[in-house]
């Protein structure tokens, strides 16, 4: 008992490293666990209730100085210290470390959220390439990305560029189409092919992807899909809108 009460207090003391003085120094989210100082205290040694009680002493310090980044004010944030995308590579390196934790998923949905403000989506895609398109949570993080609002913030004047990064785009697309099995990752990455062709009115197109969508979901629809499948089926209806005797 006294160990692992050691072992805690060590931990809450090189959990957080030191802020850099360094405006655009950042956290490097590929570098190894020992960046947040958990390879030293050797966790595959560790016990369930260790990990748990670890877990906690971890998120709790994470939280205490995303609370005092905060309170600080943004313009005193900008000039020194830490910036808001360090604290999203922070809860990511806690993901990495306890992913089964009460806030393990929690915290990568919170560095998510940060790193689209901070428009880190160099990081999100990433991070999106290394997760399981079958996990339950991954369409909620793709969500976030956000990949349509990318697709649209993307517009370049020189049409060359323009078309590279819309046929990257789509290429990314199919590419998780074609490694998922998940109804509910095929529901919105679907959606998101149906969503470009429908605001470009290529409605041939966007019609190939809606039925998709739409018969994915014809039984009953997929959980965490209701708002995707709505609107899916409000542009099919503005497709077709119904004859009389319909």
């Amino acid at each position: 008992m006294k160990s692992t009460i050691l072992s805690l207090l060590i931990l809450s003391a090189l959990i957080i490293p030191a802020c850099s003085t360094e405006k655009d120094k950042q956290v490097n989210i590929d570098v190894d666990l020992k960046e947040f100082g958990l390879d030293t205290l050797q966790l595959r040694s560790f016990n369930s209730n260790q990990i748990d009680s670890l877990s906690i002493v971890v998120h709790e310090n994470i939280k205490k100085e995303f609370l005092a980044f905060k309170n600080a004010g943004i313009e005193e944030s900008k000039s020194s210290g830490p910036t808001e995308e360090y604290f999203g590579d922070k809860l990511y390196g806690y993901y990495l470390a306890f992913p089964s934790s009460e806030n393990g998923v929690a915290n990568l949905k919170r560095a998510f959220a940060i790193w689209s403000v901070s428009k880190a989506g160099n990081k999100m895609k990433m991070v999106l390439n290394t997760i399981s398109l079958d996990k339950e949570y991954w369409t909620e993080l793709a969500h976030d990305y956000p990949l349509n609002q990318l697709y649209l913030r993307g517009k370049n004047w020189i049409p060359f560029v323009d078309s590279r990064k819309q046929k990257a785009y789509h290429n990314q697309l199919s590419e998780w189409i074609s490694k998922t099995k998940s109804e509910k990752s095929l529901t919105h990455l679907n959606f998101y092919f149906a969503d470009i062709y429908f605001k470009k009115k290529d409605y041939e197109q966007a019609d190939d992807y809606l039925i998709k969508v739409l018969e994915l979901n014809r039984d009953s629809v997929i959980s965490g899909s209701e708002q995707i499948v709505e609107k899916a089926q409000s542009y099919y209806n503005e497709i077709h809108p119904l004859q009389i005797g319909d």
